[in-house]
């Protein structure tokens, strides 16, 4: 290239590449601000699990229990109960919480009886055996079960137990009668424990009504009068 060619190439390069800046520029997003960033835009700052979030509010139990639809039927239960204060407590407590689902399969009719005042006592035993002292997560109790040659055996604040087993990497809860259920929600942490759904309740449910049930006089066969007071003392006699 001549000296003249290479005095030229200098004043190009000084006046294109400037314009290539700007035109970069140009095409720069202007700065997002916070009122811009929504929760499915990438730039959004996730927020805490459910679990996370309960632990940092300092949420116990019920109150955890309280913020989920699906644990309705076990918050209206525990506030008619004794229990209330206690899973509201210090602890630490888990709770293999029955989700809505598993109280309807008790039927309408037992579920009113249950949530009765009247029956308080009672619901609140069907409680307590789904309370295990201590935060065992769904890592401890796969140890528990591990250390225990496939089965670890959990007292409830009932005096009862329930036995827990893994079947394909799934949890599976035996309570008294009968009772079977996988967890179906883990580890929803509280900051007195923590909190396992079930979809059935782990527990016997005791007849209720039958003290106050009223039998009925059967009544005469039509067109025949009833026999008089004293009538069948005579006739054995």
């Amino acid at each position: 290239m001549s000296k003249n060619a290479k005095l030229m190439v200098k004043p190009v390069l000084a006046l294109v590449v400037p314009a290539l800046m700007l035109s970069a520029c140009g095409r720069t997003e202007p700065a997002k601000n916070m009122d811009d960033i929504t929760l499915n835009s990438p730039d959004a700052v996730p927020a805490l699990p459910v679990d996370k979030a309960a632990e940092a509010d300092g949420l116990n139990l019920i109150q955890v229990a309280a913020g989920n639809p699906d644990f309705s039927k076990l918050t209206e239960a525990v506030t008619v109960t004794e229990l209330k204060d206690a899973l509201a407590g210090k602890g630490p407590f888990t709770l293999f919480a029955p989700v809505d689902a598993a109280f309807d399969k008790m039927g309408q009719e037992r579920i009113d009886s249950l949530f009765d005042t009247e029956n308080s006592s009672a619901l609140t035993d069907i409680l307590k055996a789904h309370v295990v002292e201590g935060k065992l997560t769904l890592a401890d109790l796969k140890k528990l079960i591990a250390d225990g040659g496939g089965k670890a055996t959990l007292k409830t604040l009932a005096g009862t137990s329930i036995t827990a087993t893994l079947d394909q990497d799934v949890i599976r809860l035996s309570g008294p009668g009968g009772s079977v259920s996988p967890v179906t929600m883990k580890d929803v942490a509280a900051a007195n424990g923590v909190i396992h759904a079930v979809d059935s309740v782990l527990a016997e449910t005791p007849a209720l009504g039958a003290s106050t049930a009223k039998s009925s006089p059967t009544p005469a066969p039509s067109g025949t009068a009833a026999a008089p007071s004293g009538a069948s003392d005579a006739a054995k006699r």
